[in-house]
């Protein structure tokens, strides 16, 4: 089975879904038909996705259902498609000139806020410890009616002019585990979080592996 999902003049489509039975060896594939990113999900990783997609840039997703011959009853329940608009403002920086300069580092990560209302927008930085484990500030977590994250990006392309954020390949999108989260808040130099991601549907691999990079947390003495 097959369809394309379009929302005309969309930036980005993300997919929820519903009762869904993919049994032991079905999957569905999507793919952006913007920039080809693609990502399967399987009965297992549909789940470790919260039952969501990655982030699709472009007005076009194809959704494909492979049903194995040995598996029954296979089906697929598209709940809501989420989408982002062209941006109606534009953004200015405060005091002048714009002396920022674009950085990209490997063991560095945005995340992607699933917030209440069915509105993405990406906030906030983690880091790729060198345990394996995920650190970034407490306050990313737990913002009231923002929600948590629930998806963190890496080598995430640069964003559009007016500021409308691009996402990663699917391939660079990974889950995060909400229920791992270990977090503190309490002001200038007492707010953390550390936390866990599962594996990427595709490649199978967790962020550190698939980024191979990490940072060495150190303590520093008052």
């Amino acid at each position: 089975y097959s369809q394309t999902i379009q929302v005309p003049d969309a930036l980005w489509i993300r997919l929820r879904f519903g009762d869904t039975s993919l049994g032991a060896k079905s999957f569905v594939r999507m793919t952006s038909l913007e920039d080809q990113g693609d990502q399967r999900l399987d009965s297992q990783s549909i789940a470790d996705y919260g039952f969501s997609s990655a982030f699709f840039n472009g007005a076009k997703v194809l959704v494909e259902v492979f049903a194995d011959p040995s598996d029954e009853n296979v089906f697929l329940t598209i709940d809501e498609v989420v989408f982002g608009e062209p941006e109606l403002s534009s953004k200015v920086i405060c005091g002048g000139t714009d002396d920022r300069i674009p950085a990209i580092d490997p063991a560095v990560g945005r995340f992607v806020y699933d917030l209440a209302g069915g509105s993405q927008v990406a906030r906030c930085s983690a880091w790729i410890a060198s345990s394996g484990a995920y650190v970034t500030a407490g306050h990313c977590f737990a913002r009231g009616g923002e929600g948590d994250p629930d998806l963190i990006e890496f080598n995430v392309p640069l964003s559009n002019a007016d500021g409308t954020p691009n996402f990663a390949d699917p391939d660079d999108q990974y889950p995060v585990n909400v229920a791992s989260v270990i977090r503190k808040e309490a002001g200038t130099g007492d707010d953390y979080a550390v936390f866990d991601c599962n594996a990427n549907s595709d490649t199978g691999l967790l962020p550190v592996q698939g980024q191979n990079d990490f940072f060495r947390p150190a303590k520093v003495s008052d």
